[in-house]
């Protein structure tokens, strides 16, 4: 999803244009999202037109997979400068430094890797009541091979409503085990736990972001959805996103040296984009996220930052606007709400 996300991401915006490169952890969120959207895209597409079955998600996001890596191979292959921009090196240089971390740093980052291994051990003992009833589905309430759209009769109204997440995972469903279902929540956990990590840790320092990350990872409310297939934990980790993207346009370039922006990002557009994402994570993201979203507008406007950026990131919005629609079409099929 990343490097599909990618792709789209070096078509809708040239950052070698910008007068700032995206650091790499917030142009690694916007690849997530612009990912996910097309993903969901493609499957509304092909649904469509009356075709669906497991078995063709799963060859359909292989090609995916395939594609994004042979395309993301030829264009540092094409411009070995553009390779400073590439995973491997962006990784390498924001490793942290040799210096030895104090015994409180250890303690903390200790805890939270317990806490995570904690939950992904829970996946193996037995399922809650939430996944079953709000996220895993058999085959013939995912898709009996007709696509997403196929009507499905008199059944939980929970089962009908956009399902972003279901999409989402599609190929990784129907198969002996629940597990990667289950994984795949834990991954976007573990996610939560690194952005707001990092969020802090630019204003704050390293230190005081771990702290950051061990409290949330100290938080039952959020930790034991890791162990859950429910949405809300996908929601959250684009709910920061948003968040994230925010406090870039609200700084304006001012953090300092440890987190320089550019006043021609489309911060504001990337933020956007991902609201409309989680749109069709959980129904109640259409309230907490527009009051994220109307809160963050109003702090833009009351500061006088409230820039748009290069026009091209209006072109962001297109393909997770293009999901949201799709998703809740399909809603809209199935209720007649």
């Amino acid at each position: 999803l990343i490097l599909a996300g990618r792709q789209l991401l070096r078509l809708f915006l040239e950052e070698r244009q910008l007068s700032a490169p995206i650091p790499f952890l917030q142009r690694t969120s916007m690849c997530l999202v612009l990912g996910s959207a097309l993903w969901m895209v493609l499957v509304c597409l092909v649904s469509l037109t009356g075709h669906g079955g497991l078995m063709l998600w799963r060859g359909l996001a292989a090609a995916m997979a395939i594609g994004a890596v042979v395309m993301e191979v030829l264009q540092v292959r094409k411009n070995k400068r553009a390779f400073s921009l590439s995973w491997q090196d962006a990784v390498r240089k924001n490793r942290p430094g040799d210096k030895r971390r104090s015994i409180g740093s250890a303690a903390l980052l200790a805890f939270i890797i317990t806490m995570v291994l904690i939950q992904a051990g829970r996946m193996n003992i037995e399922l809650d009541y939430d996944s079953l009833h709000y996220g895993l589905r058999s085959a013939y309430v995912l898709d009996n091979g007709k696509g997403i759209y196929e009507n499905l009769g008199m059944i939980n109204l929970v089962y009908t409503y956009s399902k972003g997440l279901e999409v989402l995972v599609l190929p990784l469903s129907g198969t002996p085990t629940y597990g990667f279902v289950l994984a795949f929540s834990l991954w976007c956990t573990m996610g939560i736990l690194l952005l707001a990590a990092n969020i802090v840790g630019r204003y704050c320092g390293q230190v005081k972001g771990i702290l950051e990350a061990d409290i949330l990872a100290a938080i039952p409310g959020i930790m034991n959805m890791a162990a859950t297939a429910k949405s809300d934990n996908i929601t959250l980790l684009h709910q920061l996103i948003i968040y994230d993207f925010i406090c870039f346009a609200l700084w304006d370039g001012e953090q300092g040296k440890k987190s320089s922006s550019a006043k021609n990002i489309p911060w504001l557009s990337m933020a956007v984009s991902t609201y409309l994402l989680t749109l069709v994570y959980k129904p109640t993201a259409l309230v907490f996220s527009t009051a994220l979203g109307g809160v963050a507008l109003v702090c833009l406007f009351l500061t006088r930052r409230l820039r748009v950026g290069d026009r091209r990131g209006f072109c962001l919005l297109l393909i997770p606007g293009a999901a949201a629609a799709g998703l809740w079409y399909r809603t809209w099929l199935l209720t007649g709400v």
